[in-house]
């Protein structure tokens, strides 16, 4: 037998939110799950209604109708609208056989804050009117089966007790550990699902075919990127390059518009003249460096570029020659949001390199039975100091996912990199406790940011743990900080942020200050920049800090 999960709140309070992971959890179970969105019945089911009374309480019923014969079919049927009166409310509970209301409760402040668009800025100020919340009722529910904080739960808090009243109610059956799915022992993916922009088949001819009569618009090597990180999904919950309203969260409050944190722009930047031809266009090919269509984007948001806002609130601090930064004063006037296809890989992501995608990797992750993953992003060589952060962390998990990270900017080709780490992994690690594999990440060049979206990449690839290198150019307290103003069950992933380490004397090893006993001026350290920069000009560097019977994986 189905039923029914009916969502009520402000707007802005989470429903939609909440209504993702609760679907994801579902469907892992094996429950049949159709959502309604208050916004798309409004578009789709109930075009040409109003906002009186009347046609409010005709909204709902009909939501209420489909809902119901998606429980009848066996089915979960998902209402996620604001419904703010209760007695229409009650209607559709007392016609409905299995019914599970929700109230995302959060207060008007809260939701002022949230809000990208300032509606209810505007409201308050009474510049919109008949605003619900503000000066048009709310009712909230008497008895809900489930009450939901969602100013101070996390979203992934809120959707546990959803499931778990619905396992008391016996609408859905208690999961067990032994009967657990082996997915569910990965840490979920940002957002819950992962994305997969990918085409195949007669899908993948048609865009091909469709590319050739297309506005073209080449990708610089941090956009080949992104469009990888977004076609594989390892930018999930992304589906596209941001619109304004995301573009906008982010910026202000490091958050995507539907409240799931996200530290950085993920933008598709245009000349002036591009610009002028994509504004009217409501597709385009997207090509890389050698003029191949790699994906497609379906544009549906286009807006002017404001740098003074996004360097104010984005490269504040960034560390030297931040990529990102150069990025954005260059000669782009506007920003092009929308969803994309990926058809195939750039050239530059060809060649001898493995790039890893998320979905194979959490596969991978549960064939070797590990329930804990560390993941350890390598932006150039690994060196001593880095296989010391590695072993450490590995001490606490069951694995080590060597993520080799593609930076074009670096001396050294993606398969020299990977044939170093692949060799490290092989004589100095336990070959089964290390997986290595190259991820498409472009640093920006902000320590802090750039780390928790390491961070949010890793935990897609099934990582439940990421090592946190010290950052010199992060300040005194590193980047830790960027992960203490999220709660930990909004980002499920545990930060290993170590000290810089050092060769220490007394110790004939790699350590850190709270370990080795050497006096600041014996310790021997190089910044890691450094010792990169020499190996590509041939050097060695001290054999404390870099193994050289390594060094030929490089050239070889």
């Amino acid at each position: 037998t189905g039923f029914v999960i009916w969502f009520t709140g402000l707007s802005g309070s989470g429903k939609s939110t909440l209504t993702r992971l609760v679907s994801a959890e579902l469907r892992r179970r094996g429950v049949h799950v159709e959502a309604l969105d208050g916004d798309d019945v409004r578009k789709m089911l109930s075009k040409g209604l109003g906002f009186s009374r009347d046609d409010r309480d005709a909204n709902i019923r009909r939501i209420g109708y489909v809902a119901r014969m998606i429980a009848r079919s066996g089915a979960c049927g998902i209402a996620a609208a604001i419904s703010p009166y209760r007695d229409v409310r009650d209607e559709v509970r007392r016609a409905t056989e299995q019914f599970c209301e929700v109230y995302c409760e959060c207060p008007i402040e809260v939701l002022a804050e949230r809000d990208p668009k300032g509606l209810y800025k505007r409201a308050l100020a009474g510049e919109i009117k008949h605003f619900t919340g503000v000066d048009d009722p709310y009712e909230a529910p008497a008895d809900p089966e489930v009450r939901c904080r969602t100013d101070i739960e996390p979203p992934e808090t809120s959707a546990q007790k959803i499931i778990s009243k619905l396992e008391e109610l016996g609408y859905i059956p208690e999961l067990g550990a032994a009967a657990r799915t082996d997915e569910s022992t990965l840490t979920p993916p940002h957002g819950a699902e992962l994305v997969d922009r990918r085409l195949v088949g007669a899908a993948l001819a048609a865009a091909r075919e469709r590319a050739g009569e297309l506005p073209v618009v080449g990708l610089d090597a941090t956009a080949e990127r992104d469009v990888v990180a977004i076609g594989t999904g390892a930018f999930s919950p992304l589906t596209g390059f941001m619109t304004r309203n995301d573009y906008l969260k982010v910026v202000g409050s490091g958050r995507l518009e539907n409240g799931l944190p996200w530290p950085l722009p993920v933008t598709l930047a245009l000349t002036p003249d591009l610009a002028e031809t994509v504004e009217k266009s409501s597709e385009i090919a997207l090509t890389d460096s050698s003029g191949a269509v790699v994906a497609l984007l379906e544009v549906t948001d286009f807006w002017e570029i404001d740098r003074a806002l996004e360097k104010e609130s984005i490269y504040d601090k960034p560390g030297p020659n931040a990529p990102g930064l150069k990025r954005l004063e260059g000669p782009a006037t506007h920003y092009v949001g929308g969803e994309i296809a990926l058809l195939q890989l750039p050239k530059s992501f060809s060649g001898n390199a493995t790039i890893a995608e998320p979905a194979a990797n959490r596969k991978l992750l549960i064939d070797h039975g590990w329930r804990s993953t560390v993941a350890l992003p390598m932006l150039g060589p690994m060196l001593r100091g880095d296989e010391f952060r590695a072993r450490t962390a590995l001490e606490t998990c069951d694995g080590l996912f060597l993520q080799t990270v593609m930076a074009p900017e670096l001396p050294f080709s993606l398969a020299a990199l990977e044939r170093w780490h692949s060799h490290l992994a092989q004589t100095y690690f336990r070959a089964e406790r290390v997986i290595c594999g190259s991820i498409p990440l472009a640093p920006r060049g902000v320590p802090a940011l750039d780390a928790l979206l390491s961070a949010l990449v890793a935990k897609n690839f099934g990582a439940s743990h990421i090592v946190v290198p010290h950052d010199p150019n992060a300040g005194p307290t590193g980047v830790r900080p960027i992960f203490d103003y999220y709660s930990p069950g909004e980002l499920r992933i545990i930060p290993l942020c170590y000290e810089d380490v050092f060769h220490s004397p007394s110790l004939g090893t790699m350590a850190s200050a709270k370990t080795a006993p050497d006096p600041i001026a014996a310790r021997l350290s190089t910044p890691r920049s450094e010792l990169i920069a020499g190996l590509g000009r041939g050097e060695t560097g001290p054999p404390e800090l870099i193994r050289p019977e390594t060094l030929a994986r490089l050239t070889g």
